[in-house]
């Protein structure tokens, strides 16, 4: 914990992006490294191989995705996209602008030690005839899939005396070039309920979750 509050001016709330001190850092960092290195400049720039995608509606509550999910202001100027157990399925579209697959990561609000959100199984679906026949399956349809993703919400080592209500960073899965779904089941209601506040589109996998404190 003291580390991390140690590195939190570098951040932004999420904990996840930088934040201009923290751009400053790198830069004096590199700026560091080229020097010890001797290195002279080069003004060639070669074209991106492929590039990333980071959304993230949490302090905004403007999403360009397409949702039949709710916008909430859970909290003042936090905001989320809430999946319903009494929907068949809740869904968020993505759109792959790279000629590969990305790998995906769903940013979700998660607590500890105590359980406010249900637990979610997450899917990627390429197209709409694959996402109106996932409504007719249940919960444990899908969890039984191997293509789907189970997304815990809850942190049960936390010590109480330290309680945490955090930003999670869950990978889900490959995203096929193009326009396609990722989809959201809920099993169970809870105080609060699932609550979707971003996702990551990247072009390599780096894990399967990092969370971050705000």
């Amino acid at each position: 914990m003291l580390a991390i509050l140690s590195v939190a001016p570098l951040y932004l709330k999420d904990m996840s992006h930088f934040s201009k001190l923290g751009h400053v850092w790198t830069k004096n960092r590199i700026i560091d490294i080229l020097q010890k290195q001797n290195k002279k400049r080069s003004d060639r720039v070669n074209p991106w191989e492929s590039t990333d995608q980071c959304l993230s509606w949490f302090e905004t509550g403007q999403s360009p995705l397409g949702t039949n999910m709710h916008m909430h202001e859970f909290s003042p100027t936090k905001f989320a996209l809430e999946a319903q157990l009494s929907k068949s399925i809740n869904f968020i579209e993505l759109v792959n602008e790279n000629s590969h697959p990305e790998f995906l990561y769903l940013s979700h609000m998660s607590t500890g030690p105590q359980e406010f959100y249900p637990e979610a199984i997450a899917e990627i679906y390429s197209n709409m005839t694959e996402l109106e026949f996932s409504k007719s399956m249940s919960f444990h349809d899908v969890k039984k899939k191997t293509s789907s993703k189970h997304i815990l919400t809850c942190y049960n080592e936390t010590p109480p005396q330290l309680p945490v209500h955090v930003v999670s960073h869950h990978y889900v899965g490959e995203v096929p070039p193009g326009r396609s779904f990722l989809t959201l089941k809920i099993n169970m209601e809870k105080t609060y309920p699932f609550r979707s506040v971003g996702i990551i589109l990247s072009p390599k996998a780096f894990g399967d979750k990092v969370e971050a404190i705000f």
